[in-house]
């Protein structure tokens, strides 16, 4: 993100201008206290590695549980029953260790990151922690990413805070533990 007015005399600046065109003011210093706050910004998010990691993880530990329950209980219906207990055992795994250990998982908790209101960085209520899960343990959690991310985009890439559409619904973001507000 560039300045866009200059501080000193309000002229609009062009996106990469070193000095104003009109008072000559340098703006090197202004530019570079940005770009260092939007770092320390961004380093408070989960980046896609980690969170697809704490997924692959907690996904992991959900299909532990349910393949031996649809290889002994569904008598011939594996692939049927296999989805009805995905989602099922999946989104409760998700929701209620999101709710108890306010926004973790334990893929997270390996990860050491949890998700959080994006605006206090303070848990969430358990209603969009709710929200934030019903696609997770879907087929429909890669057209909730997709088109989360295609919303998510602005003019420097990717946003940090958010990549699920759903994430937009709940003002939930991935933050790294350490910037975790108690």
């Amino acid at each position: 993100m560039a300045l866009k007015y200059c501080p000193k005399c309000g002229f609009k600046l062009e996106s990469k201008s070193a000095a104003c065109e009109e008072c000559g003011f340098d703006l090197t210093s202004r530019i570079e206290k940005l770009k260092q706050s939007q770092e320390i910004e961004n380093e408070k998010f989960a980046d896609f590695t980690q969170r697809a990691l704490a997924w692959l993880i907690d996904i992991t530990i959900v299909l532990v549980i349910i393949i031996p329950l649809s290889i002994y209980v569904n008598f011939g219906l594996f692939y049927i029953f296999t989805n009805i207990y995905l989602f099922t055992i999946g989104f409760f795994y998700f929701w209620l260790l999101e709710s108890i250990t306010k926004g973790r998982t334990l893929g997270r908790m390996i990860l050491k990151i949890r998700a959080v209101n994006e605006k206090t960085l303070k848990p969430a209520t358990i209603i969009n922690y709710f929200i934030n899960n019903v696609t997770k343990s879907t087929p429909f959690l890669p057209f909730d990413l997709l088109v989360g991310i295609y919303a998510n985009l602005n003019s420097t890439g990717i946003m940090k805070k958010r990549l699920r559409i759903v994430q937009n619904i709940t003002e939930i973001a991935i933050i790294k533990e350490k910037n975790y507000a108690k």
